[in-house]
């Protein structure tokens, strides 16, 4: 539980080194919040308990994303594409977000187990929303064909990821092959939008 004005400040430290790169070394965090390695232990108690604090962040971070998409007065794909696009930006922003979730699935324990539990409770209400459109498109009412395209859909989050890890020469190599030019490590718009429509078209097909 955060309270104090200093584990805030502590906790926002170690989200935007977490959100880099993935993980958190307590003398990176305590240089980055100006405090002394004793600090992290004394305000929680442990790195576990700090990890575990800024997993809570990443799971408010992404439904708070949601939310405002899912009032919109919006047709269900035009929805499911501005969900994609809002998740999309925000793992690429945030690219250690994604590199902490490769890890834990190839380590199998208690803690990681609960944690991706939690990305798959079709509680959450990102899997609500998605799960909902996905039903009334298509007309499917077996869970678990709905439940095997929101996989396939928040799946498709990783292309746009790999893209922004190119290096200049695999960069200009993509951009030869497509005859475009892509000379940043930003992924360019029209693409991205592209590559959207085409997802949520496979998403949302008919059986």
């Amino acid at each position: 539980m955060v309270n104090s004005e200093k584990q805030k400040w502590i906790l926002e430290k170690a989200v935007e080194i977490y959100n880099q790169k993935g993980e958190i070394v307590i003398r990176e965090l305590a240089q980055a919040a100006g405090i002394n390695v004793a600090s992290v232990n004394y305000y929680f108690g442990s790195k576990e308990n700090l990890m575990a604090e800024v997993e809570k962040y990443l799971i408010t971070a992404i439904n708070d994303l949601i939310e405002p998409i899912e009032k919109e007065e919006l047709p269900g794909k035009e929805k499911l594409k501005k969900v994609l696009y809002a998740l999309t930006e925000y793992f690429v922003k945030n690219p250690g977000t994604i590199k902490y979730f490769y890890t834990i699935l190839g380590i199998n324990n208690e803690h990681n187990l609960l944690l991706l539990k939690h990305i798959v409770d079709r509680k959450n209400p990102y899997i609500q929303l998605c799960s909902r459109i996905i039903r009334e498109e298509t007309g499917i009412t077996d869970e678990f064909e709905v439940f095997c395209r929101y996989l396939m859909f928040i799946c498709s989050l990783v292309p746009p990821f790999l893209f922004c890890m190119l290096d200049t020469d695999m960069l200009r190599q993509l951009s030869d092959f497509m005859n475009v030019s892509y000379t940043e490590k930003e992924i360019p718009k029209d693409l991205l939008l592209k590559y959207m429509d085409t997802t949520i078209g496979l998403v949302l097909s008919k059986p």
